[in-house]
């Protein structure tokens, strides 16, 4: 590996991509994309083709990868169109921020989250079944190029009715971070991990006095989820989380009987299944 690397740094060149989406391989017989990149972007690549002149190596991130050839404009090349591209190229490079942003998807998941032990005390002190809490968070992701690492911000719709007597409305922000754990050519393993609030976002509302309590809360979720149909428009997604809510101005709950009850934490584990879209 070591001679393989100082014989591209020795013979490497400057290219550039010039079609719209380039994909990077990392075997010569371009069986396993680990990631793309968009036109006009800047590589160093070898000068010794491979594979019958189809493929050049690429340094990516101080690793050896490879490219189609058919993807770039080479500055050895003979064609004078080929060399005004590289020219037009040159000129409208994008710096590297923007096509880490560039890389982004849109992701809609539908999770069944059981709603934990106090509402599930709440709701039998009323009666009612307990239910499960429906999640739907609409997050935009990011996946920089080489990296691991995946980042969705955006926000999610809770849902929870108990029967007819009581019912629960929330609104909140999520922040995740993702880690590659696992990765085939369409399929990947991550992990994840992330960051709930909801200022002023919730709702609670009983049938027997027509009131409705406000609230917010604070979390996190922890869990693994699977991709399938990598690299395709649309991806699916499945998993399981543990997802926790810590309750605000929940404390002060009027039951039927006229007592008071207290809703201070909410959330267990979280079964999902989503989509993403590429933007």
């Amino acid at each position: 590996m070591l001679l393989l690397f100082s014989a591209i740094s020795y013979g490497a060149q400057t290219a550039y991509v010039k079609t719209a989406r380039a994909v990077i391989y990392s075997d010569k017989e371009l069986s396993s994309p680990i990631g793309y990149v968009r036109m006009g972007r800047k590589l160093r690549v070898g000068d010794v083709k491979r594979q019958q002149g189809s493929v050049l190596p690429v340094i990516i991130s101080g690793r050896i990868a490879y490219i189609e050839i058919k993807n770039l404009a080479l500055p050895e090349s003979k064609s004078l169109e080929e060399k005004g591209h590289i020219s037009h190229i040159e000129e409208e490079e994008r710096p590297w921020e923007e096509i880490w942003l560039s890389d982004s998807h849109l992701r809609v998941d539908v999770a069944f989250v059981a709603p934990g032990s106090e509402w599930d005390q709440l709701t039998a002190s009323i009666g009612n079944s307990s239910g499960l809490m429906v999640t739907i968070p609409v997050m935009w992701e990011l996946r920089p190029l080489d990296w691991r690492w995946n980042f969705d911000i955006g926000m999610s719709v809770n849902t929870l009715s108990s029967g007819q007597d009581i019912s629960m409305l929330a609104l909140g922000g999520e922040f995740w971070a993702q880690y590659l754990l696992i990765k085939s050519k369409k399929f990947s393993l991550d992990l994840r991990g992330g960051y709930l609030l909801s200022l002023g976002g919730v709702k609670i509302r009983y049938s027997w006095t027509g009131e409705t309590n406000n609230g917010s809360y604070w979390g996190y979720v922890l869990g693994a989820q699977a991709r399938f149909f990598k690299g395709s428009r649309w991806e699916l997604n499945l998993g399981f989380d543990w997802r926790r809510m810590i309750m605000q101005d929940l404390n002060n709950l009027t039951l039927p009987n006229g007592s008071v009850y207290a809703l201070r934490h909410m959330g267990g584990i979280s079964l999902f299944i989503g989509t993403n879209l590429t933007l």
